[in-house]
């Protein structure tokens, strides 16, 4: 059958067929014991540069009375968070296996799994700004104004940016002209030396920008703190963050007999001089 449906009924598991169908994400479940890898930020960029219009069939099969993702869950992921920021709901295409068994399901995902080409985040971010997607327009152009060159590309050169999980992060928090002054400040600091264009240290810069940002003497933060040679800190994780922050903070307000460390938690104490 081709038809596609909209609304299914019930059907008998054990009758083989397939077809395709138009179901809420609500009808849908997709964490499948063998579907283990899961990338978040796949997920984002599809939920941010989402198009109605090119979503490519997911692939389930019905049994016991479910509909089971087993090829799509990022896609599946990212339309759920679409439609949780958006509010719109939207009817996915989904081509239907009936009468498989669990085992018979694994193997098809295996068959599928190997004749699948794993898409990079840079190749869906390539794609959304050639069909001037605005989010990733909006993005891209903005990292190109500021002086950083951005080619779709993940290899680390100096003045690239050749990341997208934390700059897109920083992106959605900041909004587009928060992000350019962001980025501005961290281009005239360092440069583009691809040393400092890495996800902890920009998470860590991010970290104390945000407390920090309306109180910055942008010139007097680029004398001090461009010298900062040495970022390496023995910590791990969130930790490792907020301790390169706190590096940053202290090169910054360097008088140290006057202000203590590790003051990002205590903005009332902090002065810049």
């Amino acid at each position: 059958m081709s038809n596609e449906k909209k609304n299914t009924n019930a059907h008998n598991d054990t009758e083989k067929f397939t077809r395709m169908e138009r179901l809420r994400s609500d009808q849908l479940h997709a964490d499948l014991p063998f579907q283990k890898v899961f990338n978040n930020e796949i997920v984002d960029l599809i939920d941010y540069t989402f198009d109605e219009n090119a979503l490519q069939a997911l692939d389930a099969s019905f049994r016991d009375g479910r509909y089971n993702v087993f090829d799509g869950k990022h896609r599946l992921s990212g339309i759920r968070r679409y439609e949780a920021r958006t509010g719109k709901k939207i009817d996915i295409p989904v081509l239907v296996r009936y009468g498989l068994t669990q085992e018979e399901e694994c193997e098809l995902f295996e068959k599928l799994a190997k004749q699948r080409r794993r898409i990079k985040p840079m190749e869906l971010l390539e794609s959304a700004y050639s069909r001037g997607n605005k989010f990733t327009v909006d993005f891209v152009d903005t990292i190109r104004k500021v002086g950083f060159l951005f080619d779709f590309t993940d290899s680390s050169r100096n003045g690239y940016i050749h990341l997208t999980r934390s700059p897109i992060k920083i992106y959605k928090e900041l909004g587009v002209d928060d992000f350019e002054k962001f980025l501005t400040l961290f281009y005239k600091t360092w440069n583009g030396d691809k040393k400092f264009i890495k996800e902890d240290f920009l998470n860590g810069f991010y970290e104390f920008y945000t407390y920090y940002k309306d109180e910055i003497d942008e010139d007097l933060f680029v004398k001090r703190v461009s010298l900062l040679s040495d970022f390496s800190v023995n910590s791990r994780g969130e930790k490792k963050i907020k301790d390169i922050a706190n590096l940053i903070f202290n090169k910054y307000n360097r008088n140290k007999k006057k202000y203590q460390n590790n003051l990002l938690e205590e903005k009332k104490y902090f002065f810049m001089i």
